[in-house]
């Protein structure tokens, strides 16, 4: 399972990219980078959530099913983060090979 460290490390590198698009962008860069911050708040929030079900359950306090719901909702989440990295990353390198 991806740490939440891991997450946060993510996160901040995708909103430094969101913050020079941004500023490169003036009419809709900052809702682009709200979205991130969004997207990626919402993966952090299901990967504790996650965690803490799964904490319960060895306590006796949460049934496999929550544990699974859990788990798949945080694995959901984290895939949606990683195809918009994947988008942005791939956005970047067709910027990069264009021609001036």
């Amino acid at each position: 399972m991806t740490s939440v460290a891991g997450i946060a490390a993510g996160k901040s590198a995708l909103l430094s990219v969101g913050a020079q698009a941004a500023v490169a962008s003036s009419d809709g860069g900052e809702g682009f980078v709200k979205l991130i911050s969004h997207a990626l708040s919402n993966t952090s929030v299901a990967l504790q959530a996650a965690e803490a079900t799964s904490a319960q359950a060895l306590e006796g306090k949460a049934s496999i099913q929550h544990v699974v719901e859990a788990m798949m909702h945080a694995e959901r989440e984290l895939q949606t983060v990683l195809a918009i990295r994947d988008k942005i990353v791939g956005a970047y390198l067709e910027i990069s090979r264009t021609t001036i």
